[in-house]
């Protein structure tokens, strides 16, 4: 199966919700969604993509659709052992997502601290 089969639901929900400026491409076996949209078909995206792949790492998609960065509002503190790859699952978004909102607190992804309140896009 290619990945274009794979992530077929995908591609549709990005066509259903008019994802501006969407493009859908495969090489090596590798799919490559991309465009804009709201944060919420943004997140909705994202959560159909953890049905399709559970661990979000079978390395078959490149999720590079953006959203308007109005965010969800919401805000999680830190527990130890969290991890923003961790928190991005339970909040339906990428840790690469969550890192870029929160920039301003912070500075290397690999170290969040306990107590640390961060913002959920």
């Amino acid at each position: 199966m290619s990945a274009t089969e794979k992530y077929r639901a995908l591609i549709d929900m990005a066509h259903r919700h008019g994802v501006a400026n969407f493009s859908a491409s495969e090489e090596n076996g590798v799919l490559t969604l991309s465009g804009s949209t709201t944060d919420a078909v943004q997140q909705e995206m994202l959560k159909a993509w953890q049905i399709i792949d559970p661990s979000l790492s079978a390395g078959d998609l490149v999720f590079a659709i953006t959203a308007d960065g109005q965010g969800s509002g919401q805000t999680y503190t830190v527990k130890p052992g969290d991890t923003l790859s961790r928190i991005a699952a339970q909040y339906g978004t990428t840790w690469q997502n969550i890192y870029e909102h929160n920039r301003d607190t912070i500075k290397n992804p690999d170290l969040i601290y306990p107590g640390q309140v961060i913002r959920i896009p």
